[in-house]
């Protein structure tokens, strides 16, 4: 699959162009797991980012019904930074998230792996075999860095209070 990066497009898959992610890295010593790699491979780590990403939920709604991501959107107010996102664009911090998660898959083959045991709040053995669940399960958990990136914009954010 190809990179795509049509904003409002049915086939798009990606907020960034190879372009602009390769510019983002510039000289940046802890990008040459990514900018060293193929051109395929890096259009398959910003296609994967994106898809990753577009499963969290944000503020505001889609712009069109026949957009395949979740971006750009109408009424995407970032209350941290206390502005709307113009109409038609995606975030400058969506597109550092995306680019910072395409870095991260580059250096870790299993970084979208979930540890199964997550799902468990607590466990007990031998004996009186205990488990109990977690009310949420989660897609995948962000490093930490990209979920910085997202905050104002992300509505799954860990941690976030919203109040009416």
């Amino acid at each position: 699959m190809a990179l795509d990066a049509t904003l409002l497009s049915a086939t798009a898959n990606s907020w960034v162009t190879l372009a602009e992610s390769l510019a983002y890295f510039g000289d940046r010593a802890d990008a040459e797991d990514f900018t060293g790699a193929l051109t395929p491979a890096q259009e398959k780590f910003l296609v994967t980012s994106c898809l990753r990403l577009n499963q969290e939920e944000y503020v505001g709604s889609r712009q069109t019904a026949a957009q395949s991501l979740k971006w750009p959107r109408h009424e995407a107010y970032n209350f941290l930074n206390d502005e709307y996102t113009p109409p038609g664009t995606v975030p400058s911090q969506m597109k550092r998230a995306q680019i910072e998660l395409a870095l991260h898959l580059s250096k870790n083959d299993d970084a979208l792996d979930e540890d199964e045991l997550k799902q468990f709040s607590s466990m007990a053995l031998p004996g009186g075999l205990r488990f109990e669940l977690r009310e949420q399960r989660s897609s995948g958990d962000l490093p930490a860095h990209v979920q910085r990136e997202l905050r104002g914009l992300w509505v799954s954010a860990p941690g976030l209070l919203l109040r009416s």
